[in-house]
């Protein structure tokens, strides 16, 4: 579909425009004569003076090297340790079972805290878990001491009054 103002260039009847075909007029080099041929691009600018790049460069180095080996942010033992240590404070209510969280909290510090020596990283993380990890047992252990008392003077009362007895009961509660 073809109007005045435009021309759709797939139409059949589609031609050369009516102001004839177009000559190349001068460039930035000179005139174009006949039989000379016109390059692409101008040549390329010269090197500033005073640097020296390599034959065929086309860019100058970065003034930077490589990217450097990223560090470790953290130490991944120390904060394993940790978090047991953590969990092992209010897991001490629980008596022998903290064991599961004390033994891997001491484990996982103590490796925690030989792989900082080794890479700078992690070292308050893995003595923050032998600390934990060290009042987690006091906890445990003052709850262990709780309950043996608590056990040791419920079975002296059974034993000296019988389990069920008002007397046992007087004896318990004081």
């Amino acid at each position: 579909m073809s109007t005045p103002g435009n021309v759709d260039p797939f139409d059949p009847n589609y031609g050369p425009p009516a102001s004839g075909p177009v000559t190349p007029g001068p460039v930035a080099h000179g005139p174009v004569t006949p039989g000379s041929t016109v390059p692409a691009y101008g040549p390329p600018p010269p090197y500033p003076p005073g640097v020296r790049y390599p034959p065929g460069a086309a860019y100058p180095p970065p003034p930077y090297g490589a990217y450097p080996r990223p560090v470790p942010q953290s130490n991944g033992m120390a904060i394993v340790g940790l978090v047991f240590g953590i969990v092992s404070i209010p897991g001490a209510i629980f008596s022998v079972f903290d064991l599961f969280a004390l033994v891997p909290a001491f484990v996982f510090s103590i490796i925690g805290l030989r792989r900082s020596k080794q890479n700078g990283t992690g070292r308050g993380l893995a003595i923050g878990g032998i600390v934990t990890a060290i009042l987690g047992t006091l906890a445990m252990a003052a709850v262990t001491v709780a309950a043996v008392v608590v056990i040791s003077d419920q079975h002296r009362c059974a034993s000296d009054f019988g389990r069920g007895s008002d007397s046992y009961y007087n004896c318990v509660d004081n």
